[in-house]
C-alpha cells in the first residue's frame, strides 16, 4: 500500500461487482469493506462503490459514502438498454442528461412530472431542477457519443410502454441508477462522468438478442482506461 500522501480522490460507482471484475484486475483495486474496493497510486485515492441494483440502493449507497469520505470527481458506468438502433450492441455511451422518468403523478389529461405538480426536485444558482438533471461540468468534444438517458424502476418490455416513454423523454437509453447518482453528485458538488455499454435495445423483451457481457466489458475498459490517464495527468502536474 502506497504511503503518499493523498493528493486526489476519485470515486467510482457501480451497480454490482458482475459488472466490474476487468476494471477491478486493470486498476488493481483491493476490497476495503462491503460493496468497496480501493488502492492508492501516486497519491490518488481510487475507490470503487458498488451501489446494488436501482435508484433506492444508489441513493442510499452514496449517501452513506459521502457522509464518510471526500470525493473531488466521480464516475458512473454500467450497462444500459438503447431506445435507438444507431447505437451499436456493446457501444460506449458518456450520458450527459438523465430523467427520473416516472416521478411525478397521472392524471386523466396524461402524466404530470415534477415541474407540472410544482414540487422542484434540486435548487440550483441556475434555478430549480425538476425531473432531467444535465452535468454542467461538460467541455469540448468527449471521446464517445453523447447521450441522454431516463432511470427507471421497471425496465421497458412493452411496446406501448415504449412508444409513450421515447415520446414523451426523446432518451437514447435507459438504466435503472444514472439519475440518482447525477442527483447525489449534484447536491454534493461533486463533478462527475457516466458512462454506459449498450448492452440491449428497449424493444419487446427478449433477452436472446441481449449481448450483456460485452457491454459489460466494453464500458468497463474504457473507464480504466480513463482512470489511468487521469492518475498519468495528476502526477505529470505534481
Amino acid at each position: 500500500m502506497s504511503t503518499e500522501p493523498i493528493t486526489y480522490r476519485l470515486l467510482l460507482v457501480a451497480a454490482t461487482q458482475l459488472e466490474t471484475p476487468l476494471l477491478r484486475a486493470e486498476l488493481n483495486l483491493q476490497p476495503e469493506g462491503e460493496g468497496l474496493w480501493g488502492v492508492k497510486q501516486d497519491g490518488v485515492q481510487l475507490h470503487l462503490l458498488h451501489t446494488g441494483i436501482g435508484m433506492v440502493n444508489t441513493a442510499f449507497a452514496l449517501g452513506q459514502y459521502l457522509a464518510l469520505q471526500r470525493a473531488d470527481a466521480g464516475i458512473n458506468f454500467g450497462i444500459a438498454g438503447s431506445f435507438e438502433h444507431s447505437l451499436a450492441l456493446g457501444q460506449v455511451v458518456e450520458v450527459v442528461q438523465d430523467s427520473f422518468s416516472e416521478l411525478g403523478a397521472e392524471s386523466p389529461h396524461g402524466f404530470l412530472d415534477l415541474q407540472k405538480l410544482g414540487f422542484p426536485l434540486l435548487e440550483t444558482e441556475a434555478g430549480p431542477l425538476y425531473n432531467t438533471l444535465t452535468n454542467p461540468h461538460i467541455k469540448g468534444e468527449g471521446e464517445v457519443a453523447r447521450v441522454s438517458g431516463i432511470t427507471v424502476n421497471q425496465v421497458h418490455g412493452r411496446a406501448e410502454h415504449i412508444a409513450n416513454c421515447y415520446q414523451r423523454w426523446a432518451c437514447a437509453i435507459e438504466s435503472m441508477e444514472g439519475a440518482a447518482f447525477f442527483y447525489a453528485m449534484l447536491r454534493a458538488g461533486i463533478p462527475f462522468e457516466a458512462y454506459r455499454g449498450i448492452s440491449n435495445y428497449v424493444e419487446t423483451r427478449n433477452k436472446s438478442k441481449w449481448d450483456i457481457p460485452l457491454a459489460a466489458r466494453n464500458v468497463q475498459l474504457f473507464v480504466a482506461q480513463k482512470v489511468q490517464q487521469i492518475i498519468q495527468r495528476l502526477s505529470n502536474s505534481y
